[in-house]
């Protein structure tokens, strides 16, 4: 099949969706370049690319035939001849920054190793240098690499021996040239025998070579590989129409009325209390049914050990079946209340983003944003008008004090000269580390010093970290590389989709307004005290609230088939102390902008310690299943989809995570977890750091296992194990299109075989296993006393539940913690990992690191030619061939069923 075919096909779904990059010139069938004339030799050439989108021109009516190409130029080509497949912005290149017309095209050229780095500037970053002048061999060989990934069979065997000048081309060059040579893509210069390797490549020669490419090359299209389709649909079950509860309650009920059918109850506290009332002659389990309608605002209605069921007697709370059950603490703002600002604006809005910024009066609806107050849009999360940006990453340094200040040691373009008010201003970026996502507000500015002030008087610090404000380091000091940016003043708003709330009119002003937003508002829907046991909720919305939409401290709790979004508290669903028997299921989070769901809070890093249910190894039977968790966490929070802490089995399976900030499952020192059968996809796309499933456990913890996933799409890690976890097991799970796919830090006994990695690469490590490791003394790995620290989480000789930990894990009581045993696989100190029988295509699948231990000959690296395992990659299915030896994937089972 040729190129031409599918290009084709790609431009007419460009064209219809609207989405041709703006400015670029596609003619029906005469070229109106006024430097491009019939009798040019390469005229049909420049007309192919003209028409199909390949090439624009230079400016004006110009195509500039003789002008030399950049490196920017190729890969924009080459990107466009792909089809220009969505990519995320990622910080390859120093001086590839987001936006630029290229930059998409560069992180999708070295995602697939077309392009590679020119060296490097003074602060260690990677260059690309897209605005330098390519040499014809330079050229041949980035054409080269993109045929390879287009699975083009290439004959390298040719000689270049008629050329003249054959000695001049690099040795690295060589393969290319040769192939090129041969199939024609490349001709001679002057009369033909010569090859001008070092030659500059000219705009006109660029087209001829794409002509020929798309005329004389075949692909091997049969074999290439496409993204995973989960072979099991999710289809949303029918609601039943609920025929025998106990009570009704209903939007136009009343709470005096006895709750039948015909005469329901009005509130969810009237239903609660005539629950007691029922619970006293009950022997089975008591349901109460609220009919369809927005029961708008629940406040805090809170369940005590009075309202608990029982085993024999189970209480439900569900929809009745005929529509949606909604209640809304927050506020939602239709389209049609927004209109245009004119002059009576007085805002300074910047002058060319006044005709495109809309406002609504909230006045009466909401009346203030509070620091954590989000608004809300049918597309996730819109961004408060911020500068710079694009990427910007500077120098700062914190003051003396050390936390209230920091200094700019460079002005920001754009950004410093607007500071004429800080009221309601924020500073945020990726700080620490270059994972975690602050977000301070400023007290005020100092043009002369440059220094900048935060307000911290009434901060709240995130509970996850577990710093006070005297702990709490902001880390700038000696740092190049933290992602800044300023945000919340209307000299900002310059951007489509960012907002600006004015405080002093109630007046949201949001640029180029389009659909219905939405803005959290009040407290918790529902609290559920200690003891308050066997509750369960079937079937509502809860769409809005400042806080968690449930907080649960009591045992048998189930969720089922309910909807939450636009949370902006620090859960959806927050479990604050352990429980047992929780179970989520068939029910949907979006918009949350922490997590979905926090099981066992207050994690800081004693989290080590062992708990009564860890040290008997007590199972909490808690399941997370079938549920779908989309554009959650912002990336200011350090959070996740899910995050387990100090539990003992719980069960993650069957969910759909896609399009969040930041990972899908974080697993705290947990024993016996199984995360199996999910699908995660383009998760972290503006974080450094992370996992879509990202395990922090002491050396202790164990025998979680991560199995049967997709992970797709991801741009940094599919799986960390962190933090010296050991003890994992991490088998038949498809990567596809990561960063990498899974990656060690430091920790042992982990055991990771039997998995499909698939074009992984991009940011971090081209490859599907990854570990690192330096000499277990350094900071990096942490100390002795670090590890005797993690070490003392299990039961001693003389504790309780001793013999059946040492009867499941003797090798950590039979450790060497001398790091001079380092290097010996019984000492704690040495990362050992037992990788064999994974499949890797078109990445490297070796486990690396100089200390690695345990890593075993059977792991294989496929091109993309070869198929030896695979029912059908090129339409997306990777289930395990029946004639294969191989750990068959059950791949109809993974994902929502």
């Amino acid at each position: 099949m040729k190129i031409r075919r599918i290009l084709s096909l790609v431009l007419a779904v460009m064209m219809t969706l609207g989405t041709l990059t703006v400015g670029m010139t596609v003619s029906a069938a005469n070229i109106t370049y006024s430097d491009v004339t019939e009798d040019m030799w390469a005229y049909d050439d420049i007309k192919y690319v003209t028409e199909n989108g390949l090439m624009n021109g230079t400016g004006g009516s110009s195509f500039s035939p003789a002008v030399p190409l950049t490196r920017a130029m190729v890969v924009t080509v080459l990107y466009r001849m792909d089809g220009s497949p969505r990519v995320t912005y990622k910080n390859l290149f120093g001086d590839v920054r987001e936006r630029n017309y290229y930059s998409e095209a560069v992180i999708w050229a070295k995602t697939y190793d077309i392009v590679k780095g020119t060296g490097y500037n003074d602060d260690f970053e990677e260059l690309f240098s897209p605005d330098r002048e390519i040499t014809r061999q330079e050229l041949a060989t980035m054409i080269a690499r993109y045929a390879n990934y287009k699975n083009v069979i290439m004959d390298t065997t040719a000689t270049l021996d008629k050329f003249t000048d054959n000695s001049q081309v690099a040795d690295w060059a060589s393969d290319a040239m040769k192939w090129a040579t041969s199939c024609g893509l490349i001709n001679g210069t002057g009369s033909g025998n010569t090859l001008s390797p070092t030659g500059k490549a000219t705009r006109e020669q660029f087209a001829a070579i794409i002509h020929r490419f798309d005329d004389q090359i075949e692909f091997d299209y049969e074999l290439v590989y496409a993204e995973p389709q989960v072979m099991s649909t999710y289809t949303e079950q029918p609601y039943p129409l609920v025929e025998d509860a106990d009570l009704y309650v209903a939007v136009d009920g009343n709470d005096s009325n006895p709750g039948t059918l015909d005469k329901p109850l009005a509130t969810f506290d009237a239903a609660r209390l005539k629950v007691r009332e029922l619970k006293k002659s009950a022997t089975d389990e008591i349901t109460v049914a609220f009919k369809a309608g927005n029961y708008g605002v629940l406040d805090n209605v809170t369940f005590t050990e009075e309202d608990s069921g029982s085993e024999s007697v189970p209480i439900k709370y569900c929809k009745y079946g005929d529509g949606e059950v909604i209640f809304q603490n927050g506020v939602v703002i239709k389209e049609s209340e927004f209109t245009l600002i004119d002059d009576s604006d007085t805002n300074p809005f910047p002058e060319a983003a006044r005709p495109y910024i809309y406002k609504a009066d909230l006045s009466g609806k909401v009346d203030t944003f509070e620091f954590k107050t989000r608004l809300f849009s049918e597309n996730g999360f819109p961004i408060e008008a911020r500068q710079p940006n694009g990427i910007y990453y500077t120098n700062m340094t914190t003051t003396e004090d050390d936390h209230w200040s920091i200094k700019l040691q460079i002005a920001l373009p754009g950004v410093v000269e607007k500071l004429r008010t800080v009221e309601g201003m924020k500073v945020s970026g990726y700080l620490r580390a270059g994972y975690i996502f602050d977000y301070f507000p400023v007290k005020c500015y100092d043009a002369e010093t440059d220094v900048l002030t935060f307000d911290f008087d009434n901060y709240e610090f995130d509970p996850i970290s577990g710093f006070t404000l005297d702990e709490y380091p902001l880390m700038f000091e000696g740092r190049t590389d933290d992602l800044i940016y300023f945000s919340n003043l209307p000299e900002f708003m310059d951007m489509s989709g960012e907002y600006w709330f004015d405080n002093s009119t109630s007046t949201l002003y949001v640029y180029l307004a389009s659909g219905d937003y939405a803005i959290g508002q009040g407290g918790t829907y529902v609290t559920v005290n200690e003891n308050a046991e066997y509750l369960s909720f079937v079937g509502f919305e809860f769409n809005g609230t400042l806080d968690s939409a449930f907080v649960v401290n009591a045992d048998h709790f189930t969720l089922d088939m309910c909807k939450i979004g636009n949370v902006a508290g620090f859960a959806a669903v927050h479990f604050p102390a352990y429980v047992t028997s929780l179970t989520v299921k068939n029910s949907e989070f979006y918009n949350c902008v922490d997590h979905c769901i926090y099981h066992y809070s207050q994690m800081g890093r004693d989290d080590y310690t062992l708990t009564d249910n860890k040290r008997n190894l007590v199972y909490g039977n808690n399941v997370i299943t079938n549920n779908y968790f989309h554009d959650f966490t912002l990336p200011e929070y350090f959070s996740s989809s899910i995050s387990i802490t100090n539990d003992v089995g719980t069960e993650i399976s069957h969910n759909y995570f896609y399009e969040g900030g930041h990972g899908g499952i974080r697993l705290n020192c947990c024993i016996d977890t199984k995360i199996e059968y999910n699908v995660f996809d383009e998760l972290m796309t503006k974080t450094q750091d992370y996992g879509a499933v990202y395990t922090w456990n002491a050396i202790t913890y164990r025998d979680n296992t991560i199995r049967y996933n997709i992970f797709k799409n991801i741009p940094v890690y599919a799986i960390y194990l962190d933090n010296n976890t050991a003890g994992q097991y991490v088998y038949g799970n498809v990567f596809y299109n990561n960063g990498s796919g899974v990656i060690q830090n430091g920790g042992r006994d982990n055991y990771i075989y039997d998995n499909v990695f698939i074009h992984n690469g991009g940011i971090g490590y081209s490859m599907g296993l990854y570990g690192y490791y330096t000499d277990g003394k350094t900071d990096q790995i942490h100390t002795a006393e670090f590890y005797h620290r993690y070490m003392t989480a299990k039961p001693q000789p003389d504790e309780e539940g001793y013999e059946e930990w040492y009867a499941r894990w003797p090798e950590i009581y039979d450790t060497s913690f001398d790091p001079a045993d380092i290097g010996s696989p019984n000492c704690i100190y040495t990362p050992l990992t037992h990788s064999s029988g994974n499949a890797g295509f078109d990445v490297n699948i070796n486990s690396v690191g100089p200390e690695y231990v345990g890593v075993d000959d059977t792991n294989k690296n496929y091109t993309t030619k070869e198929n030896p395992l695979f029912v059908n990659p090129s339409v997306g299915d990777y289930r395990i061939r029946d004639d294969v030896d191989f750990a068959k994937i059950p791949y109809e089972m993974i994902g929502r069923y």
